[in-house]
């Protein structure tokens, strides 16, 4: 026969393996979406430059090289690129703390 000390200690392992399932849920959430995003960012930036993308000029190493021509579109999706992945990092770190 159980007593209420198991009772409390059943219902607490419970709980311990829903959080754990509910996290397990959101981490593969969270990577779906990351993959979803890679890729996204991939087809936006093969769709931008379309197939004639060329590699860059032998000295044109130097970040002055990126307001030459038509490289503004690399230098937007860049910044864009990273207030997104800042964007996701700040969303997790606030998501892990509420715990």
């Amino acid at each position: 026969m159980r007593n209420t000390t198991d009772r409390v200690d059943a219902v607490f392992r419970k709980t311990q393996e829903l959080r754990e399932k509910r996290y397990r849920r959101c981490n593969a959430f969270l990577g779906s979406v990351s993959g979803f995003c890679g890729i996204l960012l991939f087809c936006c930036i093969y769709l931008y430059t379309g197939e004639s993308a060329g590699y860059a000029e032998k000295g044109s190493y130097t970040a002055s090289a990126l307001l030459f021509e038509n490289a503004g579109g690399y230098v937007l999706v860049a910044v864009v690129a990273f207030f997104v992945a800042a964007a996701i990092t700040i969303l997790i770190f606030r998501w892990k703390n509420r715990k």
